[in-house]
């Protein structure tokens, strides 16, 4: 359904529908949203449609980290060293969670 469309329903900004989604996902609920037609919210169901709800954070994280490291090469000497010691560490600490989370 459309944010303005859920916004109206219950009389609020599609600003606030926003960010009660938002909300939702952190607090752990599976909450997709499409621009795309049918655009809007959606609850997944299949294994499409969580695929459609996790894609444009996938596609975020795959930029952001682009970006992080064309910064990260121009940053001199013992900070360059310290940045990819940090990045490691997370990677090996993100590794480390989705190992948990599949038992």
């Amino acid at each position: 359904m459309p944010l303005a469309d859920l916004a109206a329903w219950y009389g609020v900004d599609w600003r606030t529908v926003a960010k009660a989604i938002e909300l939702l996902r952190e607090r752990g609920y599976a909450v997709g949203t499409a621009r795309s037609k049918p655009h809007g919210a959606f609850w997944p169901v299949t294994d499409e449609d969580y695929e459609a709800a996790l894609r444009p954070f996938f596609a975020a994280a795959a930029r952001m980290m682009q970006t992080y490291w064309r910064l990260v090469k121009r940053v001199p000497g013992r900070l360059r060293v310290r940045l990819m010691e940090q990045q490691q560490l997370f990677s090996s600490t993100a590794e480390a969670q989705r190992t948990e989370e599949q038992r």
